[in-house]
């Protein structure tokens, strides 16, 4: 009989070597779904735990965990997203990054050093003694602890557990650490979006209670430049900006007003109203004044305070109705008698020779020489004041009870007495102080407002714009430049260097300034090495306001997301997002690779145009039933190219929803496994 000659070959090199192949292509594909992720996020703790799931269905590993590090006194690490088998495990974990026993294991090690820390047994690793047994129990063999970190800081942890000791090579780790970093961009993206639609929102706020309160104030309001006369002294007033009501006050709209002088609107005007504003202004200190309009015949109060360099604001309160009714007083003291007012004449040494009745049922004990009444308190004084200042009345506020009197008192020369008459003031005191809410209410909604505000005088040189000056900057702008002490120096003593630097800038205030036309902008500011965005505006030709905001972070993050869509076009894996009917999107290169039509060619195209015929309609019913009831499909498909031919892929599709959970598109996956069918087929027909 013939015999038989066998022959032994060792293939554990290759065996090894093939695990390791499908374990880099898992994880490969772990990466690749955990980018698609990424893309789409919008909910930190959503894109948590989608990543633990996707590193736990597409690698197999036993468990995954995300933590963050507390900066509590006991460094806690706090778990908020896992995937895989937990029965209990993280409730009793108790993990810290101190430098302690609970925290030197991997965890509080990555969080620590912000490197990647692995134990490669947990059996026998001393430094996982504290865990060991609860890990043993659900067979934990292995762990890999990835670093998260913003800004070169660790703020948290990505815990993964293999069932096998030394579960973890030396390329799955770095592809695995790559996952970390791309998720920390995407944690710290999704934190930059948050935080700048929160900043959004509380300008929105701010412009509008700031715009509001301005448009529906009743007080006319207008803040003006003062202007001088050849030997310094105050001859006039440019008006700057005025609102709404100073227009139905005055019949100047804000469009013929601004620019003005306040002798051109209000040619009458008396020199002595020039010069109380121009006390606010060298002195600082606001006053109030009465001002007869001869041109409106209205009568106006009058409130000035000074807001900047030669620049001061006044609020307007027509008070004509007040005025005339104050008249109709005056003549009804010339009848004391029916007077509704209280009217008294006394020597100066309080005694009492006239009351009128309103007098007499305010103070009844008026005349009792043993009650010294704040009626008649130092009568000596007034008297003194009315014969030597040569004033014909004086006036003051006398307080009794809860009411105020406004008390205007006349010398009686021939009779050597004073006339006393009252005024009962009290609501108009209570509207005063309601005023003055008001107005500080206004200086505070300027001075806290988010947005850095500068008032400046742009200067020129042979036309050209070369430099400008700070008349008055706000709070918002000392905050957000770190800069103090800025009014009245040029921008090239603060910031040297800003015209070589910034040319462009200087151009587009200079214009701003020339022509009154408003522009925006944004620009990285080098001096302060942040983006701003700048809205620039114009009241007054050849001054101009920047309203700016620090938007780094907004660039940073659109930035991040142009990475983003430049790594998706450099994938090997096809993507393709599709609107809920199939037509498609968007495609990648690798898609155009994969199928040969173009991107110009696909989009606008339905995914049908793929189907090569080689399943049935069930199969194709299958896939659009699952990804409409909102889970992801997976699996694989033979679709046709262009040219006709076909191929074997395996695809993922995943829906997205927007913020109400509704369907909107779908995201596919697509990896050309054609040749590795082609393998597997002849190997099947080999064994």
């Amino acid at each position: 009989a013939a015999g038989r000659r066998c022959s032994n070959r060792d293939i554990t090199e290759r065996k090894k070597t093939e695990a390791e192949l499908l374990r880099l292509n898992r994880t490969l594909r772990t990466l690749s779904d955990s980018n698609h992720i990424l893309l789409h996020a919008r909910v930190e703790t959503d894109l948590l735990n989608d990543v633990c799931r996707i590193i736990v269905e597409d690698c197999g590993f036993a468990m995954v965990w995300v933590g963050y590090a507390d900066d509590d006194a006991g460094k806690t690490v706090r778990p908020v997203a896992q995937a895989g088998f937990d029965p209990g495990y993280l409730d009793a974990l108790n993990v810290t990054w101190a430098d302690t026993e609970r925290g030197r294991g991997p965890t509080g090690t990555a969080i620590r050093t912000g490197q990647p820390a692995v134990c490669r047994n947990i059996l026998t690793d001393p430094l996982f003694a504290p865990w060991r047994e609860e890990a043993l129990k659900r067979g934990y063999a292995s762990s890999l602890v990835l670093p998260l970190t913003t800004n070169g800081r660790a703020f948290g942890a990505l815990n993964i557990y293999s069932r096998e000791p030394d579960g973890f090579s030396k390329h799955e780790t770095e592809l695995l650490s790559e996952l970390a970093a791309d998720l920390s961009h995407g944690i710290t993206g999704i934190r930059l979006r948050q935080a700048h639609a929160a900043g959004e929102k509380n300008l929105r706020q701010s412009e509008e209670r700031y715009r509001t309160l301005f448009e529906s104030m009743d007080q006319g309001f207008a803040v003006c430049e003062m202007i001088y006369d050849e030997e310094g002294e105050p001859s006039d007033a440019r008006i700057l900006s005025v609102n709404p009501a100073f227009a139905r006050l005055t019949g100047w709209p804000s469009e013929r007003a601004v620019g003005r002088t306040a002798r051109e609107l209000f040619p009458g005007i008396e020199p002595v109203r020039i010069e109380g504003y121009g006390r606010v202004v060298r002195s600082g200190r606001s006053e109030r004044f009465h001002n007869t309009v001869a041109a409106l015949g209205k009568d106006v109060e009058v409130f000035a305070w000074r807001t900047g360099i030669d620049r001061f604001a006044a609020l307007f309160t027509d008070v004509t109705e007040r005025m005339q009714k104050e008249k109709q007083i005056e003549w009804l003291a010339s009848f004391p008698g029916r007077n509704p007012n209280a009217i008294v004449e006394a020597e100066s040494d309080g005694h009492v020779h006239y009351a009128n009745a309103a007098a007499i049922a305010l103070c009844p004990d008026l005349d009792d020489p043993h009650v010294s009444h704040p009626w008649l308190a130092d009568l000596e004084g007034v008297a003194r004041r009315l014969r030597e200042g040569g004033a014909s009345t004086f006036s003051r506020e006398v307080t009794m009870g809860e009411r105020v009197f406004e008390q205007t008192m006349y010398y009686v020369a021939e009779a050597g007495r004073i006339r006393v008459y009252g005024k009962d003031i009290t609501e108009a005191k209570h509207a005063e102080e309601n005023l003055r809410q008001s107005q500080e209410h206004y200086r505070l909604l300027f001075e806290n407002m988010l947005d850095g505000v500068a008032d400046c005088e742009m200067l020129f040189e042979n036309g050209r714009p070369v430099d400008f000056r700070y008349l008055a900057v706000n709070k918002g702008f000392v905050t957000l430049t770190g800069l103090k002490n800025v009014v009245g120096k040029k921008v090239t003593e603060v910031f040297p260097g800003i015209r070589e630097s910034h040319p462009k800038l200087i151009e587009t205030y200079g214009r701003v300034a020339s022509t009154g036309k408003p522009e925006r902008l944004e620009v990285n500011f080098l001096p302060l090495g942040a983006w701003l965005s700048i809205s620039v505006y114009s009241n007054e030709r050849g001054n101009f306001t920047a309203v700016f905001d620090d938007v780094t972070e907004r660039r940073q993050a659109e930035e991040m997301h142009r990475l983003q869509v430049a790594a998706l076009q450099a994938a090997t894996d096809a993507f393709v997002i599709t609107g809920k009917d199939g037509t498609i999107q968007w495609v990648n290169r690798a898609f155009t690779r994969l199928t040969g039509y173009s991107a110009t060619e696909a989009i606008g195209m339905n995914t049908r145009v793929l189907r090569s015929g080689q399943h049935v309609d069930a199969f194709y019913k299958a896939i659009w039933d699952t990804i409409l009831a909102g889970r992801v499909w997976k699996g694989e498909i033979v679709n046709r190219r262009k040219d006709g031919s076909l191929y074997t892929e395996e695809m993922t599709i995943t829906p997205i929803t927007d913020a109400g959970g509704a369907i909107t598109q779908f995201v596919a996956v697509k990896q050309d496994v054609t040749e590795r069918k082609r393998a597997e087929a002849r190997l099947r027909e080999m064994e």
